[in-house]
C-alpha cells in the first residue's frame, strides 16, 4: 500500500429494523484486516459507543491524528434522514424527529481538527430519502477547497433509500468486496469505481436499483485530484477476483428453463457463498495456520465455468432449471471451500513436510474427529503409496520446499474421499476451519431451496395463466405503503432488517 498510516473509524448506529448494521461493521473491519491494516488502526463504535457525543469526539481525535501520507476510512452505517437540503446521520439513542439529536452531513464541520493532507474517504451508508419532493437538484456539500483530498461516498442520492439484507447492507457489501485482498484494485480510484459498480450489481440482483453518489470535496466539477485518487489503500491479489463476475455473466443462466424466473436473488446467493468461500481460503493460506497452496490455481473455477456451458448441449434438451444451474455454477467454489477446510484442519495434524519415516499419524485409537481424520488421511497416503514414499525421501534429504509440495498435493486428495468433511460434528468436535463448511453449505442450501421454490412458482403461475410480478428488496427503512415483504432464506416471507 502507499506511504503513511491507513487507519479506519468504522461506526454502527443500530435503529429498529436495520440490525444488519452491525453485519456490515463486521464485514469491512474484517477486509481491512486481511488488507494488513493494523487491528490498533481500526477504531471501532458500536451501538451504545455510537451516540452524537461519541461521534463526534472519536472523529475529532481521529482526524487530528492523521498526518500528510496517511489514508483514512470514515464509515458509518445507520439511519438517515434528509431534511430541506440537508442530510443527517441519526446516531444511537437518537430521535430522528428532533434535529438536535442528530449528526448533519456538512463536511466542513465534520472535518473541522482534519489539518493534514491525508486522503480521507467518507463513506456514508444510510438513506436520504426524507427530501421535499420539490427540493430539485440538491445542491453539492459546502468544503473548503483545501479539502480536495477528501471523497464523500454516500450510499443513495438526495431523496432515495439506502437499501441492504440480513446479510449486510449493499454499500457495506460490496465495500468489504472491493477492499478484501481477494480482488485487483488498490487505488481510491479503483476502490471508488468498483464500490459503485458492485452495489449497483448487489441491487439489481435483489430487484432494486442503487446509484451510489461520490463526490470529491473541494472541487467545481467534482473531478478527482490525481494525487488521492492513485493513493493506494488495500491489498490486491491476482486472480480470484474475477470469480464472482465469471458466475454473474455465466451463459448458464441464459438456459434457465423458465423466462419468468427472476435470476438475480440466486446471483446474489452464491456472491455471498464465494465471498465466504475467498474468506475461508484467506484463513487457511496465513503462515501460522496451512500457509500457501502451492498447487492453488486462482482460474480453475472460471475455466470450468466456461466448460460446464459448452458441455451442455444446445436446443430444447440444454434447457436447465433453476437449480441445476445453481447447483452447477456454485460446485467449483464448493470444491475450493472444501480444500481449504482440508488443508487447515490437516495442517493441525502434520507438519507441513508431512510424517516422517516410520513416523504415523499423531491421532490415537480413539473415535474422536480427529482420530478419524488422521485414520482417513493414512488411506490416502496407502492409495498413492509411490507419491508417499517419494514425499518421505525428500524430507529425509532436507529438500523441505519439494517435501511440502508433495505432502500438500496428497492432501489435495483428501476431500474426494472424506465424508465427515460434509457434514461437521455438531458437538464442536471438529479441528481447524472445518467448521465453516457448514456456513458454506448452508448458503448452498439456500440457493438451492430458492432456485426451487422460483421453479415451483413458475410452473403455478403459468398453469394460472397470469404473469409474475418481481419482488421488491429492503429498504433500510421501514418499509412504506405498497412495499411487500421479501424472500428470505429457506423461502421463508419476512420483513427486511433495512
Amino acid at each position: 500500500m502507499g506511504e503513511g498510516v491507513s487507519r479506519a473509524l468504522l461506526i454502527a448506529a443500530p435503529q429498529p429494523g436495520i440490525e444488519f448494521v452491525h453485519r456490515d461493521l463486521s464485514l469491512v473491519r474484517e477486509a481491512l484486516l486481511r488488507s494488513d491494516y493494523p487491528a490498533s488502526a481500526i477504531t471501532v463504535l458500536d451501538t451504545d459507543q455510537a451516540t452524537g457525543d461519541d461521534i463526534a469526539l472519536a472523529l475529532d481525535n481521529f482526524l487530528a491524528e492523521c498526518e500528510d501520507d496517511d489514508f483514512a476510512l470514515v464509515y458509518f452505517t445507520g439511519h438517515g434522514v434528509r431534511r430541506a437540503d440537508a442530510d443527517y446521520l441519526v446516531p444511537a439513542q437518537a430521535n430522528p424527529a428532533l434535529l438536535r439529536s442528530l449528526v448533519k452531513v456538512a463536511p466542513n464541520e465534520l472535518l473541522a481538527k482534519l489539518r493534514s493532507a491525508a486522503t480521507v474517504m467518507l463513506c456514508l451508508d444510510s438513506c436520504r430519502d426524507e427530501a421535499d419532493p420539490d427540493i430539485g437538484t440538491p445542491p453539492r456539500p459546502e468544503a473548503s477547497p483545501e479539502r480536495r483530498n477528501v471523497v464523500l461516498v454516500q450510499a443513495c442520492v438526495a431523496g432515495e433509500r439506502a437499501m441492504g439484507t440480513e446479510d449486510g447492507s449493499f454499500l457495506g457489501r460490496a465495500l468489504a468486496e472491493v477492499l478484501s485482498p481477494d480482488t485487483p484494485w488498490r487505488t481510491v480510484s479503483e476502490v471508488l469505481t468498483h464500490v459503485k459498480r458492485r452495489t449497483e450489481e448487489i441491487a439489481r440482483d435483489n430487484g432494486s436499483r442503487h446509484p451510489v453518489d461520490v463526490t470529491w470535496l473541494g472541487s467545481l466539477l467534482g473531478d478527482a485530484p490525481a494525487g488521492p485518487s492513485r493513493r493506494e489503500i488495500c491489498a490486491s491479489g491476482p486472480g480470484a477476483g474475477g470469480w464472482t463476475a465469471a458466475m454473474h455473466d455465466s451463459p448458464l443462466w441464459a438456459r434457465v428453463t423458465s423466462d419468468e424466473v427472476v435470476t438475480g436473488r440466486l446471483k446474489d446467493r452464491i456472491s455471498l457463498l464465494i465471498d465466504r468461500t475467498l474468506r475461508i481460503r484467506h484463513d487457511a493460506g496465513r503462515r501460522q495456520k496451512a500457509g500457501p497452496d502451492l498447487w492453488e490455481d486462482l482460474q480453475f473455477p472460471e475455466r470450468l465455468l466456461v466448460q460446464l456451458d459448452r458441455l451442455v448441449p444446445d436446443g430444447p434438451e440444454g434447457r436447465l432449471s433453476p437449480l441445476e444451474v445453481v447447483v452447477l455454477l456454485a460446485a467449483p467454489f464448493v470444491r475450493e471451500a472444501a480444500v481449504a477446510c482440508s488443508r487447515r484442519a490437516l495442517a493441525e495434524l502434520y507438519p507441513p513436510t508431512g510424517p516422517a519415516e516410520g513416523e504415523t499419524a499423531r491421532p490415537g485409537t480413539g473415535d474422536t474427529y480427529r482420530d478419524h481424520l488422521g485414520h482417513d488421511m493414512e488411506d490416502v497416503r496407502r492409495a498413492y503409496q509411490q507419491i508417499d514414499a517419494k514425499r518421505r525421501r525428500l524430507r529425509s534429504a532436507g529438500a523441505e520446499t519439494a517435501a511440502v509440495a508433495a505432502e500438500q498435493w496428497l492432501r489435495h486428495r483428501l476431500p474426494a474421499d472424506w465424508d465427515q468433511l460434509w457434514c461437521p460434528p455438531e458437538d464442536g468436535d471438529g479441528i481447524g476451519a472445518l467448521g465453516s463448511m457448514a456456513d458454506v453449505l448452508g448458503l448452498l442450501t439456500d440457493a438451492a431451496e430458492y432456485a426451487a421454490f422460483l421453479e415451483i412458482t413458475s410452473k403455478a403461475t403459468r398453469a394460472a395463466g397470469c404473469g409474475t410480478r418481481s419482488s421488491r428488496w429492503s429498504p433500510r427503512c421501514t418499509p412504506g405503503p405498497g412495499r411487500g415483504p421479501r424472500t428470505g432464506r429457506s423461502g421463508r416471507r419476512n420483513w427486511p432488517s433495512a
